[in-house]
């Protein structure tokens, strides 16, 4: 699984940074990369419900990966070929469709050993992460040699390579599940319903990585020209994967002696101080790198610790269908964080943007400590 993820990560960042570019290159505006930055997040958290919940009543749940994975490329490689901001939101939506399709059932297969859950999300995000790592590299260097349309050809094909090790993975069998009305009414209670409250108020504020991109290429393009500032907003991607990559890899090492709600608090929170640096216009460009660092260790805290979070609040038997309905919420969430981040930037700079992001990340992470000390104190935190 991880070997999958490698590859299918360094297919989609090597063509990742490019995107705002692509965006504007085809006549788009800041609100419209907005919008294909939350299309591109959202949509796929969206169909991770239909995704989970397949995967708990098919019998060929190996079919459903391989689908995922199949068709997610497919459509990756037709990004090149996109003529307008339109079409790019078509294919960028479609390509998520199927991503999100997978994206469920493989986080219910990490999670099918309870002992060692930690460390496989660790092991998983890390390897996902090498790969995010690893294709930013390689953009930086096809920068100096290829055209953007070339660039985006080269990730398709190499999305494609991830395919054929879907056939290896191995999956537990499990007893048939019931039905999705069941599902809903077993799992959504007043503890889940908070939780999922938090969670959305949290990714509307987290916005896109399309406009933290940006950020990056408009603060160096007031010290470097446009070429040299989208380069260093490339770099500046590669050195938030490389620090995602470590983080998540020593928050495996020590998954045993780590609080999964202090991470996830810890998290909250350095999304709202990163929200407010991103707010003011820093006076040297390497400011920006020690911004990106920090957002590295950040989205490992959150991305580690929510996908352990989430899988020790329900039953093992409706793991991967809670796990498609939280990423739905957070689908739509991305959608609305996308408009309004993209909205604000335009109609009143992107100041305002990320103070009103600073502020939500905040209000998430009080709400969510006020969740886990309730719950606690009456006992039924965690399911057994």
């Amino acid at each position: 699984m991880s070997t999958i993820s490698f590859i299918s990560d360094m297919s989609s960042y090597l063509v990742l940074p490019l995107i705002p570019f692509f965006i504007k290159y085809l006549g788009g505006s800041v609100f419209i990369i907005g919008i294909i930055g939350g299309l591109r997040e959202g949509i796929g958290n969206f169909v991770r419900f239909l995704g989970g919940f397949l995967f708990d009543r098919i019998k060929k749940k190996k079919l459903l990966l391989i689908s995922g994975y199949g068709f997610s490329s497919l459509f990756k490689l037709s990004f090149p070929f996109a003529k307008t901001g339109l079409g790019l939101s078509i294919l960028v939506a479609s390509e998520r469709i199927f991503k999100g399709l997978r994206s469920a059932p493989r986080d219910a297969i990490l999670a099918q050993s309870k002992q060692k859950r930690v460390r496989y999300f660790s092991f998983h995000r890390a390897m996902d992460t090498l790969g995010a790592f690893t294709g930013g590299l390689v953009l930086v260097v096809f920068l100096y040699r290829f055209p953007i349309r070339n660039v985006f050809l080269i990730a398709g094909i190499i999305a494609i390579l991830a395919v054929p090790f879907v056939f290896f993975i191995k999956v537990e069998k499990k007893e048939k599940s019931h039905t999705i009305a069941y599902h809903i009414k077993e799992v959504i209670n007043v503890k889940m319903f908070f939780f999922l409250i938090v969670i959305f108020i949290f990714n509307v504020s987290l916005y896109n990585q399309l406009l933290f991109i940006l950020r990056a290429e408009e603060h160096f393009s007031f010290f470097y020209s446009n070429e040299q500032a989208l380069r260093a907003a490339a770099s500046v991607f590669v050195v938030f994967n490389l620090f995602y990559s470590i983080f998540s890899f020593l928050i495996g090492i020590f998954s045993k002696k780590v609080n999964i709600e202090k991470m996830l608090f810890s998290g909250f929170m350095m999304f709202a101080f990163i929200s407010l640096i991103l707010s003011f216009k820093l006076s040297h460009p390497m400011y920006m790198a020690f911004v990106f660092v920090l957002y590295g260790f950040a989205y490992a805290l959150v991305n580690v610790s929510e996908r352990v979070f989430f899988s020790n609040l329900v039953k093992d038997k409706f793991r991967a269908s809670i796990l498609g309905l939280v990423f739905s919420v957070i689908g739509f969430a991305s959608l609305l964080g996308g408009f309004l981040g993209g909205w604000i930037w335009q109609r009143i700079g992107y100041r305002y943007s990320f103070y009103f992001a600073s502020i939500l990340s905040l209000v998430s992470a009080l709400l969510f400590l006020f969740f886990v000390l309730f719950f606690k104190k009456r006992g039924d935190l965690y399911e057994s």
